[in-house]
């Protein structure tokens, strides 16, 4: 799905903070941003486990 590019640009941008030096402000916003888009890939998949199993149950209510 989805998530695996937004996890892949979390590691990119991981890597780039790496370049720049553990304690200069770029980095650290760079880090910022990683664990940003490491956890919305961690919800976007939490999310569609969801969605697949509300609407595979037949009911097709999401709500549950």
């Amino acid at each position: 799905m989805f998530d695996w590019a937004v996890q892949l640009g979390a590691d990119t941008i991981e890597e780039g903070a790496d370049v720049l030096g553990a304690h200069s402000p770029a980095s650290i916003r760079l880090r910022t941003a990683s664990r940003f888009f490491q956890l919305l890939s961690s919800d976007m998949a939490q999310a569609a486990e969801h969605y697949r199993r509300a609407f595979s149950s037949g009911t097709g209510d999401a709500t549950r």
